[in-house]
């Protein structure tokens, strides 16, 4: 089981639906999340807020996480960032094609972002669709753009994009997907009737410098 999710990340670029807890567990970590929300306001984009929440750093260091990790970057293991990335029911939040790595500034790639689905993240609430193979070209040429809409702050965006090339990355909660920084990725508005609430989490060998 270990060489085949290793040897699928490293030929795709990302795995998908990798169990890491169950719905009942998705949805305490989300109640935690949405208390916070009242008393403090939102936690949408809030860098590194395990700093600061003991709930994320819970799903960020859970063990059966932490031995997918293991597989994919080796023993060594940095934690480098978690931000909760949401959005609201019928809004028209998106994110558009990138790179994670593009302007992180590290000087290596040994480095895998997960996303850990807290609610349901369908093709209707905007999940992440990913391009197939994408990672092994490197960085590839982002363009600034304007768009009130785009998660990103800058709009960045990478053109001529086949997206009938793209995989569709469902999440039921309490399951996880797993990508490489530079596999190509983006996500829709949420039309649903629901949040779609993730907690991202990023992971580094400790070899890398920014």
């Amino acid at each position: 089981m270990k060489d085949c999710l290793k040897s699928l990340y490293d030929a795709q670029g990302f795995l998908t639906a990798v169990p890491i807890i169950n719905p009942k567990e998705a949805l305490a970590h989300r109640s935690i999340l949405e208390a916070v929300e009242a008393e403090r306001g939102p936690m949408h984009y809030q860098f590194k807020i395990h700093t600061a929440m003991n709930s994320p750093f819970q799903l960020a260091t859970l063990p059966q996480l932490l031995d997918v990790i293991e597989q994919l970057i080796g023993p060594n293991i940095l934690l480098y960032n978690t931000t909760y990335i949401i959005k609201e029911a019928h809004t028209e939040s998106h994110v558009s094609w990138h790179q994670d790595l593009t302007y992180w500034g590290l000087d290596s790639d040994a480095q895998v972002s997960v996303w850990l689905a807290l609610s349901e993240a369908s093709e209707a609430s905007g999940c992440m669709h990913m391009i197939p193979n994408s990672h092994i070209n490197g960085q590839q040429k982002h363009h600034t753009t304007e768009d009130a809409n785009n998660v990103l702050l800058s709009g960045q965006t990478v053109q001529g994009v086949n997206a009938n090339e793209s995989v569709v990355v469902s999440l039921t909660a309490g399951q996880a997907s797993f990508h490489h920084g530079w596999t190509l990725h983006c996500s829709k508005p949420n039309v649903s009737d629901d949040r779609r609430i993730g907690l991202n989490i990023q992971y580094i060998n400790p070899v890398v410098n920014n």
